[in-house]
């Protein structure tokens, strides 16, 4: 039996309560976004798709993209932008290149 410790941040890793509050914690996410765009939430991975098939589809995907920046910020979590991609699935090269700016 381990000794008894203050914990003062964070989430023993491991623990059973753990993934509950992390997903109590996030929970509102999935309200910060448009309803064109899904959400897709497993563990600490988010993923957001949605179809494009104009321009403003496009513009309007960008402006989602930049919303979670916002979150993270208020909510003091870091995304890890080094793990940020962007999946086309397309059979025509779309009119401009989308970038994520999460």
């Amino acid at each position: 039996m381990s000794d008894a410790t203050q914990i003062i941040s964070g989430v023993i890793q491991g623990s059973c309560l753990g993934p509950i509050l992390f997903l109590l914690y996030i929970n509102d996410l999935p309200d910060i976004f448009d309803e064109a765009v899904t959400l897709k939430i497993f563990a600490d991975d988010v993923k957001l798709y949605t179809n494009i098939s104009n321009v403003a589809n496009q513009a309007n995907i960008k402006e989602e993209l930049n919303k979670p920046a916002g979150w993270a910020a208020d909510w003091q979590l870091p995304i890890s932008y080094s793990k940020c991609c962007i999946l086309d699935l397309s059979n025509k090269p779309m009119q401009s290149s989308l970038t994520l700016l999460c």
